[in-house]
């Protein structure tokens, strides 16, 4: 099969989601990522995808941390030509993460050790205080990350340069916070930190999980239900304590960035780097 778009040729689809697909894509031997949102015939549709299309190119122009995938440039008007046809689509070219998602290699390979899981998510962390504080360790004092290392963090067409919300009209997706799933106004550090709970790398916690969790008046509830996927194997006790609380359904129950970053459990053992390179080119090789 033979298809481009533009100046680029594509070899290799990474993602097809609800409204988008990825694609691995070359121009001049350097290889992209390249976000494709089809343009159809109706006008409605159309308009809602180019405001997307529109928000994620003005958030991504503003971002610059060395886990978030960098934006190279865009087209609101191009073609995708493949199998003999010419489809109209909008387009944004960013940096290749070059291996799968973490989500996938935890479905594929098993559930990350919690040595594992807080390495990235101590990344995760560092790229959510970014977003919303503008506080961020430079690329000179950590270092560039080994391939099998780095996490990029990418998929910004539903945020907002506000700290505060409008009322979501989105998908519903089932890592949503319940003040998104209520539609009302929301704060935006709240509903990111409800979703750094429910990181599928972490708690493998698939959309079943997570209508469990919503209906489930005891946490302890929850955890005994995660567990039993787990064929016996038990999280720890702060690990259960610090998701607990980023689940909280109350937003101002949840736990600021500060306190996350004090939390027993964030502060545990990590595995060095050498760990995780020698663990996570064994499970992509899988």
């Amino acid at each position: 099969m033979s298809a481009s778009v533009g100046k680029y040729s594509l070899s290799r689809r990474l993602n097809l989601g609800a409204r988008s697909e990825v694609w691995e894509a070359t121009h001049e031997e350097r290889k992209c990522a390249l976000k494709l949102l089809t343009i159809t015939e109706i006008p409605e549709k159309n308009a809602q995808d180019l405001r997307l299309f529109n928000n994620e190119v003005q958030v991504l122009s503003k971002l610059n941390h060395p886990n978030i995938l960098t934006l190279y440039e865009s087209y609101d008007s191009e073609v995708l030509k493949k199998d003999g046809e010419e489809i109209p689509v909008l387009c944004i070219v960013s940096e290749l993460a070059t291996r799968n998602d973490l989500f996938g290699c935890a479905k594929r390979t098993g559930d990350f050790a919690e040595t594992l899981a807080r390495h990235y998510f101590k990344t995760v962390v560092n790229v959510l205080e970014y977003l919303h504080t503008g506080l961020c360790t430079p690329k000179s004092q950590t270092g560039k990350s080994p391939p099998a290392i780095a996490v990029g963090v990418a998929g910004f067409g539903r945020s907002t340069l506000e700290s505060t919300s409008e009322v979501y009209k989105g998908l519903t997706c089932v890592y949503h916070a319940p003040e998104m799933y209520a539609k009302i106004a929301h704060s935006g550090i709240k509903a990111d930190l409800f979703a750094l709970g429910v990181l599928p790398p972490f708690t493998r916690a698939g959309p079943q999980d997570m209508w469990y969790r919503m209906l489930c008046s005891c946490s302890e509830k929850f955890w005994l239900h995660m567990e039993s996927r787990r064929k016996g194997e038990k999280f720890s006790y702060e690990f259960k304590s610090l998701i607990s609380k980023l689940l909280a359904s109350k937003p101002e129950s949840r736990p600021t960035i500060e306190k996350i970053k004090s939390h027993p459990w964030y502060n545990g053992r990590e595995m060095s780097c050498e760990e995780v390179k020698k663990e996570m080119e064994v499970r992509f090789v899988y």
